[in-house]
């Protein structure tokens, strides 16, 4: 099941927590430091995909 959830995704692979964590350290790095108000997705393109509506 979670194999044929992760070919959903542009990036065929699940997220795992080591994902979360290096866009949580991005964020809160000095490199970071011009972004403001933005909504990051970590979903691994899937937001990025068109659905049938």
């Amino acid at each position: 099941m979670a194999k044929g959830i992760a070919q959903m995704h542009p990036l065929p692979r699940l997220g795992q927590p080591e994902d979360a964590a290096a866009l949580a350290d991005f964020l809160l790095s000095g490199d970071a430091g011009w972004m403001t108000g933005q909504i990051v997705s970590l979903d691994g393109g899937r937001s990025s995909l068109r659905t049938k509506g």
